[in-house]
């Protein structure tokens, strides 16, 4: 697909048939994800793929915390259900690095999305996962040094996702002369 086309086609969808994805596509996108930027080519994050067990216990989990805390989290918890997959993103803390992995993880993740979305698989980059980092520490049990802080639904979209309004380009690019 033309690179253009695959920005344009890649949105958060929040609503997924039951269409499978499966674990080769999964690792075509996270080998995407892997090949991105990173400071210092410090490549400081994990992703899991968790199966479809830990998936509902993620789901229960989130479903139990009070959306006055988390507003979106119950939104989340749903999508996190309906999605073909749900990939659980770690990332490495440095305290001396620890901006520049925070960058290093966002485009490695966005290359993830950009895969998918040149695969024609939706995705929904879902942060209400940290609201459950214990859980999730205790379910996973990642590296000592690694840390849950994001997740990506995987799947294909039952119904036209809702596109946001963007910011124009004059609100976003200042040009010194």
């Amino acid at each position: 697909m033309e690179f253009d086309k695959v920005i344009e086609r890649r949105v958060s969808v929040r609503h997924y048939s039951q269409k499978e994805v499966t674990i080769e596509q999964v690792k075509e996108i996270v080998n995407a994800g892997r090949k991105g930027p990173s400071a210092k080519n410090n490549q400081p994050y994990l992703y899991v793929l968790v199966n479809e067990k830990q998936k509902q216990k993620i789901v229960e989990e989130m479903k139990k915390i009070d959306p006055i805390v988390e507003p979106s989290i119950q939104d989340s918890a749903r999508c996190v259900e309906e999605a073909s997959r749900l990939l659980l993103v770690f990332m490495q803390y440095d305290k001396i690095y620890l901006r520049s992995n925070f960058i290093s993880l966002g485009a490695s993740v966005e290359n993830c999305c950009l895969k998918a979305a040149d695969m024609k698989i939706d995705t929904l980059w879902v942060r209400d996962v940290i609201a459950i980092k214990g859980f999730i520490d205790k379910l996973i049990k990642p590296p000592k040094d690694y840390s849950i802080e994001s997740s990506l639904c995987l799947g294909y979209r039952s119904k036209p996702p809702y596109r946001k309004k963007k910011k124009p380009l004059r609100e976003v690019l200042v040009i010194n002369k």
